[in-house]
């Protein structure tokens, strides 16, 4: 490596502003903006993104016939999720909107209402079409939490005594299976 083009020691940057400064309390704000603004705005989004999805069913395509197979395309009901609720207010999950629900004051109490309603919709339309056959009632089940969580305790212990008197003829090979 030639002298002009070795590395300078790092230095630790100062910074340009004084030690003591407290020009950062002078800021309008703090952060950016939220990106859902109100419960209305979620509210009328979450009903959008409903309405996006009725109106673009899944594609399902499927064979039937017994002698002649035939390809057959048929459109099934898209099923509503926190997560595409979330996507499609532009936030990357769920657990962004759910947040809102901390949110102290009246708005917090307004955010908890929307949200609540937001997932007893998409519980309820889940929940419907899933016991009517539409969608796979296990996932769905999984998904809402309903599955069956059966444990199966079994102790069993057997206790087998054998005495043998040196005198008597054992044989332990008669005990014991092929």
């Amino acid at each position: 490596m030639s002298e002009d083009k070795k590395r300078k020691p790092r230095t630790k940057n100062k910074g340009s502003f004084k030690e003591g400064n407290e020009f950062w309390k002078l800021r309008s704000k703090h952060g950016r903006d939220r990106i859902i603004k109100d419960p209305e705005a979620l509210l009328e989004s979450a009903y959008e993104y409903f309405d996006w999805c009725t109106n673009n069913p899944l594609l399902v395509t499927d064979y039937k016939g017994t002698r002649e197979i035939e390809k057959v395309h048929y459109d099934k009901p898209r099923p509503f999720t926190k997560e595409g609720v979330a996507l499609y207010c532009g936030v990357s999950a769920w657990n962004v909107i759910a947040e809102l629900k901390k949110i102290e004051g009246e708005m917090g109490s307004d955010f908890i209402k929307v949200i609540t309603h937001i997932e007893t919709i998409i519980y309820k339309q889940k929940f419907e079409w899933a016991s009517i056959g539409v969608f796979n009632s296990n996932i769905i089940a999984r998904d809402l939490g309903l599955s069956d969580k059966s444990e199966s305790k079994s102790e069993t212990s057997s206790k087998v005594e054998i005495k043998v008197d040196k005198e008597s003829d054992f044989n332990i090979d008669q005990f014991l299976d092929d």
